[in-house]
């Protein structure tokens, strides 16, 4: 026959709430033991985040045997770690339940009394769950200032849906970026990220943008999609390189002696804007073998340079064009300059000497 309750002699159990794998509608729930009373108590539990944990205090006399509850005892279950958490009693006596939300280590107690239930407390490592991509953070120095046309660094730092950052990669992570609607304008087309697992939780996102314009960045995670737009970059036109840039105005031309012809330095992509602080330089070199640098002068309205070059000379002369000290592709390149007058003239005694010469025959 087993005698009253022994507080130290009594003990618990855990047991996690999951969904009934056999039940198609997916609403049923079932239990899994996270640890049976007579259990290694060194070997902590773990579990999820947002998972429902039960905890079950059983009555034992002071020989350890079954016996039944006189309904004075206090019992409680509680567990300390990131977050104090009491657990809650059920309608059945010695029944306590709790969801725990913040990842990390617990140590949860089982009190009769003030005694702990044999080999308690135990540890419950709480672990996050899957990734939510409305809680994932971005973090980067481009998320303050940023230039268009450079690989643009981030970090993404995968979290559950109570925030908890995960420890491991594996996760399907897509990063773009979008430019932003202005005044009902609807912005440009997405911008991929390259984005790499760095198998830790984080995953190091590099995008480039060509646009001038604030971009909502936006993250997928396993085929789910952010609610919202949460970062965004705000980037400032950035110096070009000479790769960047194309020469327009001179091509397939053939200017005249002492006329003037305009010749642009834009950006070769449509997209890409110049900022005005790029050092342009307009070499040309004449037949004669004069070399000197034509004035340059930047243009806001179209965001180019424009440089009238001023014909002095007739024949081929060869053009460069230099940014930074590099040259531009496609440079140098000639221009053949005509000389219509000289042409002309240079007609006119070709046909004075044929003349000559046909009089002298009649003689």
């Amino acid at each position: 026959t087993s005698g009253p309750t022994f507080p130290s002699a009594c003990v618990a159990r855990m047991a996690l709430l999951v969904n009934d794998p056999t039940d198609p509608s997916g609403a049923g729930l079932v239990e899994e033991s996270l640890g049976e009373p007579d259990g290694d108590i060194t070997l902590p539990a773990t579990v999820m985040a947002g998972d429902r944990v039960l905890v079950y205090v059983l009555p034992r006399d002071s020989s350890g045997n079954k016996t039944r509850w006189s309904g004075g005892e206090r019992i409680a279950v509680s567990a300390r770690g990131p977050a104090e958490t009491t657990f809650e009693p059920l309608d059945a006596i010695g029944a306590f339940a709790a969801t725990l939300q913040t990842s990390g280590a617990y140590s949860v107690a089982a009190l009769v009394g003030d005694c702990s239930a044999a080999g308690w407390p135990r540890v419950l490592q709480v672990v996050a769950g899957p990734c939510d991509p409305d809680r994932c953070v971005l973090s980067g120095d481009a998320l303050g200032s940023c230039a268009t046309g450079v690989a643009l660094t981030l970090q993404l730092q995968a979290a559950d849906r109570y925030g908890n950052p995960r420890s491991m990669g594996g996760d399907m992570v897509e990063v773009f970026a979008k430019p932003r609607e202005a005044g009902g304008v609807t912005g440009g087309g997405r911008v991929e990220a390259v984005v790499a697992d760095n198998a830790d939780g984080t995953y190091a996102v590099t995008v480039a943008l060509e646009e001038a314009a604030v971009h909502d960045l936006h993250v997928n995670v396993n085929g789910l999609s952010d609610s919202r737009s949460r970062y965004f970059l705000s980037p400032t036109l950035a110096p070009l390189r000479s790769g960047d840039c194309t020469v327009r105005g001179v091509a397939g031309e053939t200017p005249l002696l002492c006329q003037t012809t305009d010749l642009y330095v834009q950006p070769a992509n449509p997209i890409r804007e110049m900022s005005g602080r790029e050092a342009v330089v307009v070499t040309v070199h004449t037949p004669s073998g004069l070399a000197f640098n034509n004035p340059v002068k930047f243009e806001k309205g179209n965001r180019r340079f424009a440089s009238p070059v001023y014909w002095v000379e007739p024949g081929a002369h060869s053009v460069s064009v230099s940014l930074s000290g590099k040259t531009l592709p496609g440079c140098p390149f000639l221009v053949e300059v005509r000389d219509p007058h000289g042409e002309e003239m240079d007609a006119m005694g070709k046909a004075g000497t044929t003349s000559k010469s046909i009089g002298s025959k009649g003689c």
